[in-house]
């Protein structure tokens, strides 16, 4: 957490189970009080860390209030949570923003991966037959230092072409970017990935 920072300074948390833990930097504009994240269900069985912001969530919200459905805290984070808890991953297609969230089931030990239409907000990921790495940064990745990674010689050419690395790859060629207008189930032995725009 501690070398991602920079994108949040105004509060930081995480969550560990067994096998799987993640952590949040935050940068508080929506809900200062009470956005903490992770932000967990009712039952605590699901959590879900989300970088981004959804610019109808206050509509989306209301909706969730017509069905019944409790919240506890004023955050467009919880609303992705609780949305997708009660409509399933078809929830996205409401979803209006710029974002890139997890959310994890400790009940299966399921991860849904997803990423914003456009790719505004970064997802990358390193992901092998023991592990799955998730983060906004590379660099955080890389700081682990379990990973044997290096540059990719192509992807390193095409930023120096283009100024940019298109498709999925980066420069490191073990980390992926997670693509946009696509959402992933994750399970410990595949990870799924859909498009959904």
């Amino acid at each position: 957490l501690l070398s991602l920072s920079h994108r949040g300074p105004d509060d930081q948390g995480k969550v560990i189970y067994n096998s799987f833990g993640m952590g949040m930097q935050r940068l508080s504009i929506i809900d200062l009080n009470k956005g903490h994240q992770p932000i967990f269900d009712e039952s605590k069985s699901y959590s879900i860390v989300f970088n981004g912001e959804i610019y109808n969530y206050k509509e989306l919200r209301r909706r969730l209030c017509n069905d019944g459905v409790k919240f506890k805290t004023n955050s467009d984070t919880e609303v992705v949570l609780l949305g997708y808890l009660n409509h399933g991953i078809s929830f996205i297609d409401n979803l209006e923003g710029m974002f890139s969230f997890v959310i994890y089931n400790s009940h299966n030990h399921e991860i849904i991966m997803v990423r914003d239409r456009l790719g505004k907000k970064p997802l990358y990921y390193y992901k092998d037959s023991e592990k799955l790495i998730f983060s906004s940064e590379v660099q955080s990745i890389i700081k682990l230092g379990t990973l044997n990674c290096s540059i990719d010689p192509q992807a390193y050419w095409d930023y120096i072409t283009f100024r940019y690395v298109p498709g999925k790859r980066t420069t490191i060629n073990k980390i992926k970017k997670f693509k946009a207008g696509h959402y992933a189930n994750v399970s410990s032995s595949k990870i799924e990935i859909n498009r959904y725009w």
